[in-house]
C-alpha cells in the first residue's frame, strides 16, 4: 500500500466532462459520493480540485458535510477566469467554505499565467500560510522554462508538472532533479495522458496520428513486460524517486479500484522496462499538450 500513499485522486470529473476516452460525462452526485466513499475506503487522503472545475468543489463540500468523520485533505487551485473578484483572499475563504474544511492543504495557482500576474498577493498568501488557513502554495505548470522560473521563490512549496509515458525523463528528469533540490514537492498529472493510452490507434485523429508509431511501441513493451498499460503507466510515476505525488482521475468507482490493482501490479515491474520507456522520445512536443489536440 506504500505506493498508494503517494496517490492524490483528481476531481475534475465530478465537476467537467473532461478525457477524451470519457464517453460518461459527469457522474451522478450519487455515483461521485460512491467515488469519494471508495478512495477513502482505499487509504486515499487528498483530493485535488479547482474552482474552475465546474461544481466539484460543491460535490466535496457536500460529501464532507455528511461525513464529517471520514474529510480529505484537500488542494485547489485559484483562477483569475474562475470568479469575477478575483481576489485571493475572497476565494480561499469561500473555497473553505464551499469545500467544508478549515485548511487548505495546498492552494495552487492554476497556471503559470496567473503565477506571473499575481506577484502582489503572494504575501497575501504567505500571511494566510502563517494563519493555517492555507498548508502549501503552489503552481501548476507546463513547460520546463516555467519549473525553471521557480526554482527560487522560496514562497513556493510545491510544484504540479505533467508526466507520463510520453512526456517522460527525456523531457522532465532535469526538471524533476532541480525541483527536488530546490526543496519544492514534486506533484504530477496526465500520468495516462487523458486516456490516450487506451485509445484505439485505428480511431486517431489525424493531428494524434502522429503518435501512433509510439503507442504501438508502448502496447509491445507491456507485453514484453506481461502487463497492463495502466499498470505501467502507473508504476513509472509512482516509482520515481523525484515525484512525491501521483495525481489521477477517474469516472466511476470500478475503474478507481481498477487502479488500485494497477498500482498493486507496477510494483513488480523491473527497471529495464522502465528504461525501455525511456528511450520513448516524441519528437513534436505540442502533442504532448492535450490542449493541442
Amino acid at each position: 500500500m506504500e505506493n498508494l500513499f503517494k496517490v492524490i485522486l483528481g476531481t475534475v470529473q465530478l465537476g467537467l466532462p473532461y478525457g477524451v476516452n470519457n464517453f460518461k460525462g459527469v457522474p451522478t452526485v450519487d455515483e461521485s459520493i460512491e467515488i469519494l466513499s471508495t478512495a477513502h475506503d482505499l487509504g486515499i487522503r487528498v483530493l485535488d480540485t479547482a474552482e474552475a472545475y465546474g461544481f466539484a468543489q460543491k460535490v466535496i463540500g457536500d460529501y464532507h458535510k455528511h461525513n464529517p468523520q471520514r474529510k480529505f485533505e484537500v488542494i485547489t487551485k485559484y483562477s483569475s477566469s474562475a470568479n469575477d473578484k478575483n481576489d485571493l483572499i475572497y476565494n480561499i475563504l469561500n473555497d473553505l467554505k464551499e469545500l467544508s474544511v478549515n485548511s487548505l492543504s495546498g492552494y495552487m495557482f492554476h497556471n503559470f499565467s496567473d503565477y506571473k500576474k499575481n506577484q502582489s498577493k503572494i504575501a497575501s498568501l504567505a500571511s494566510l500560510k502563517k494563519e493555517g488557513l492555507v498548508k502549501k502554495i503552489g503552481v501548476s505548470t507546463y513547460t520546463n522554462e516555467e519549473i525553471y522560473d521557480l526554482l527560487d521563490d522560496s514562497d513556493i512549496d510545491f510544484v504540479q508538472l505533467p508526466f507520463n509515458l510520453f512526456d517522460n525523463n527525456n523531457l522532465r528528469l532535469s526538471a524533476l532533479k532541480q525541483l527536488k533540490l530546490s526543496g519544492k514537492e514534486v506533484h504530477v498529472r496526465s500520468v495516462f495522458l487523458q486516456g490516450l493510452f487506451y485509445k484505439d490507434i485505428n480511431d486517431l485523429s489525424e493531428k494524434l496520428s502522429g503518435l501512433k508509431k509510439e503507442l504501438v511501441r508502448l502496447n509491445e513493451i507491456a507485453n514484453v513486460a506481461c502487463t497492463s498499460i495502466s499498470s505501467l503507466a502507473l508504476g513509472y510515476a509512482l516509482e520515481n524517486d523525484f515525484i512525491d505525488h501521483v495525481l489521477i482521475g477517474v469516472d466511476d468507482k470500478d475503474q478507481l479500484l481498477a487502479n488500485v490493482n494497477h498500482i498493486n501490479e507496477s510494483k513488480i515491474i523491473p527497471e529495464r522496462i522502465f528504461n525501455l520507456i525511456n528511450e520513448i522520445n516524441i519528437i513534436d512536443k505540442d502533442l504532448l499538450n492535450p490542449s493541442n489536440w
